[in-house]
């Protein structure tokens, strides 16, 4: 079984669950033959994007690959932040037509201003935001 948030379990497959660097948790549109991805949950830090996104890439990498500012969420919450909008940028090709690639992200600190936490939408040039330049901690690609 695979742990997806909230208490929410589903059966799918481990990819390279011996190497932590390259581990994938699968989830299957068929279950029964394992066919189809419903799910793709990158675990280990030797994936990338095309675009050279990784567990561990920042903030202003983001908005330096996007060719600007996107939309999150704030922290603190279960949809801690996640990227909501690529607001027009470049990184709007991360949503395909039979897929789209969602990208989470957690400061360093624990200790912020609440300004950036909670269900609300939150500029990436927000000042705050700025300063704890947070990390890429969860990519998960959803298909159709």
């Amino acid at each position: 079984m695979i742990y997806l948030g909230e208490g929410y379990q589903e059966r799918g497959t481990v990819v390279f669950p011996r190497d932590s660097t390259r581990t994938l948790f699968i989830t299957w549109k068929d279950t029964v033959n394992a066919r189809n991805p419903a799910l793709i949950q990158v675990v280990g830090v030797a994936w990338r994007t095309a675009e050279g996104i990784r567990l561990g890439t920042t903030l202003r990498t983001l908005e330096r690959l996007n060719g600007g500012p996107f939309t999150m969420t704030g922290f603190d919450w279960d949809y801690s932040g996640t990227i909501l909008s690529w607001d027009g940028g470049k990184l709007e090709t991360l949503s395909q037509p039979h897929g789209r690639v969602f990208l989470s992200l957690q400061p360093a600190e624990h200790h912020y201003d609440r300004s950036v936490s909670g269900d609300r939408d939150i500029s990436s040039r927000h000042p705050e935001m700025q300063r704890l330049d947070p990390v890429v901690r969860t990519i998960r690609v959803e298909f159709y």
